[in-house]
């Protein structure tokens, strides 16, 4: 079988035993890379290289089960994770051993075959069960890590079996970016016209996509391993509980509008037998006009923009959908309004500086203007100093409530932590 069939037949499998990952398996762009040591890699624009002088003796399951390994990788960001956790060119063989060690004890418990030398937490005398980042804080700074390593926190000497400088790293015979976001000599860099691959925006769409397709198998299908399970409740569901909040803010912006009440005649009042010679009104919730500027800075990161398409999902909900609503996309600059009926519209473009009053101001020269205006970002903004001519929420994603660039003091802002 020629190796581009037994690609395509490692996917079918993996497809196969896990029909939920079919989006996330399938929109990976196979490369050969002859130039690649290891001989499978996924780059963290979901490239997928092989080498074919290397992949010979590999078997059609074990291909399949590699393949399942990576796409953990992409979906659980740990390139944009490391990132985060300000991890370098010194300390990236550590966060891969720390980011396998988050995968391989789930795949255990999914009895998938995992080669002999592959990353467990047993193998570092750690407990299972644990982020990327907490093994990698264990690690001892002398082997490249991040911690102090404390004995007491792995049950033995914390980062035992950690490779040592100049060892090679006991991974699943694949490598990436995907997994330390450390773009590697073979891999072909951003994507261009003439190297297609994923950027931040589908990134965050291919999430939700297999997130939704997650929840649906439970609902058809019956179960999927936990650990999946729980993944795709975070990615789906939006952190705020958005028509509980949006209530009072909506009150607000309709008091404040000339000439509009809550009663209406349209509809008899449920009271109106009490008093058959009195029209009475009936009480109804008005729905203000809304719009939310998204913060699309390089700074967010593809996890955060997730978290902020969930909240817009959670919104849109709240709202009913019964009108487009603005989504306004905004880094140093406002990259268009679209009006959007489902979070799936939504295009998240930018990448560069951050000024979330230059969206507001966009928001504000809507026609007609939002009654209230709901910004998603990381805080890490200049705020205007005048109050914009709406009601005016922040939402900060994975920000801490002293951080640097306080939310400006006519806004109403909410905390969601970055889990």
């Amino acid at each position: 079988m020629a190796l581009s069939d037994r690609m395509q037949a490692a996917r079918l499998k993996a497809t196969k035993d896990r029909p939920y990952l079919a989006t996330a398996l399938w929109s990976m762009i196979p490369v050969e890379s002859k130039d690649m040591p290891f001989p499978m890699g996924v780059d963290r624009h979901w490239r997928l290289y092989y080498n074919p002088e290397l992949m010979h003796e590999w078997e059609t399951p074990t291909m399949a089960g590699v393949l399942y390994h990576e796409v953990y990788h992409l979906l659980r960001d740990h390139a944009d994770r490391a990132e985060a956790m300000h991890i370098g060119p010194a300390n990236h063989m550590a966060w891969n051993v720390a980011a396998d060690a988050e995968i391989n004890d789930d795949l255990l418990g999914e009895s998938l075959p995992l080669p002999k030398d592959c990353v467990t937490p047993t193998k570092l005398k750690m407990p299972d069960n644990k982020l990327a980042e907490w093994y990698y804080r264990q690690f001892p700074s002398k082997n490249g890590g991040g911690g102090d390593g404390d004995p007491s926190q792995g049950g033995g000497q914390a980062g035992e079996g950690l490779p040592k400088e100049g060892e090679e790293s006991p991974t699943n015979g694949a490598g990436g970016s995907c997994a330390d976001g450390q773009t590697k000599e073979w891999e072909q860099g951003e994507p261009t016209k003439d190297a297609p691959g994923t950027g931040k925006g589908r990134h965050d769409l291919l999430k939700r996509k297999t997130a939704e397709a997650i929840r649906e198998h439970v609902k058809s299908q019956g179960s999927v391993p936990g650990h999946w399970e729980r993944w795709a409740d975070e990615v789906a569901n939006p952190k705020v509980p958005w028509q509980k909040e949006l209530s009072a803010d909506v009150r607000n912006a309709v008091a404040y509008q000339k000439g509009m009440v809550d009663y209406t005649y349209r509809k008899p009042s449920r009271r109106q037998s009490a008093f058959p010679r009195i029209i009475q009104p009936s009480m109804v919730a008005p729905i203000p006009r809304l719009a939310v500027v998204i913060d699309t800075s390089g700074s967010m990161g593809t996890r955060r923009s997730g978290m902020a398409l969930g909240e817009v999902k959670g919104i849109l909900k709240s709202m009913g959908c019964g009108e487009a609503m603005p989504v306004l996309a905004c880094d140093a600059e406002v990259h268009g309004a679209q009006k959007v009926f489902k979070v799936d519209q939504v295009k998240l473009t930018g990448g560069g500086g951050t000024d979330m009053g230059i969206g507001m101001r966009a928001a504000a020269e809507l026609n007609p203007r939002p009654e209230i205006v709901i910004c998603l970002t990381d805080m890490l903004t200049p705020w205007p100093e005048e109050k914009p001519p709406y009601q005016f929420i922040v939402v900060g994603l994975g920000a801490e409530e002293d951080a640097h660039w306080a939310p400006p003091a006519y806004a109403k802002t909410i905390y969601v932590p970055d889990e």
